[in-house]
Parts: structure tokens; C-alpha cells; sequence
């Protein structure tokens, strides 16, 4: 496991990106958009144990990008450990993005 390499050979990354399974274009093929990938908070709590069980949660940040559309949505993410929050879906609306047509 990828954890336990880490730890073992004391290297590890400044940060690891996280997607949630809400995230993407639409461009995926619908087999891939339904059912691939999980959604925010179940991703975000699973490897935030799975770093503290191995005892390397501090030796990096936790980055995830997803469905953010608002200010308590990012403070949702922060309260859960995480470090940076990328939120582009409320701009996009914003802006018209044709897929909130449908």
C-alpha cells in the first residue's frame, strides 16, 4: 500500500488532490459519470483515517476539488481536515455554463 511505503521510506508528497465523484465536465461517458468515483464527505473522511492510521496525516495537505458551490460548502470541507478548496461550479453557474440549462 502506498501508505505504508510512505511512511516506511519517510518521502512523502506536499499534498494529494482529491475529485469527488459530483466533479467534471459532463464530457465523461455517462458509465464513467454514474459510476465511477465517490461522492465528497465519504472520500475526505476515508483518507484523512486512513493517513492519521498510518501516522503520516501531518506530513501533508489534503486538497479536493468537487461540488463547492457556496461559502458553507468550503467551510464544510475545511471543518472535515481539509487544507485548500478548489471551487469553480458557483463561477461557472454564474457565468451560464450550458449544462445548468438542462
Amino acid at each position: 500500500m502506498i501508505c505504508q511505503e510512505m511512511s516506511t521510506q519517510n518521502c512523502f508528497p506536499d499534498f494529494i488532490t482529491l475529485d469527488g465523484a459530483e466533479g467534471g465536465t459532463g464530457a465523461a461517458p455517462l458509465e464513467f459519470a454514474d459510476g465511477v468515483g465517490m461522492p465528497f464527505e465519504p472520500v475526505l473522511i476515508f483518507v484523512t483515517k486512513t493517513l492519521v492510521r498510518f501516522g503520516i496525516r501531518d506530513s501533508m495537505r489534503i486538497i479536493f476539488k468537487g461540488k463547492k458551490i457556496s461559502g458553507y460548502s468550503i467551510l464544510r470541507a475545511v471543518a472535515l481536515d481539509e487544507y485548500i478548496c478548489n471551487s469553480a461550479r458557483g463561477f461557472v453557474f454564474s457565468l451560464g455554463c450550458i449544462q445548468t440549462l438542462h
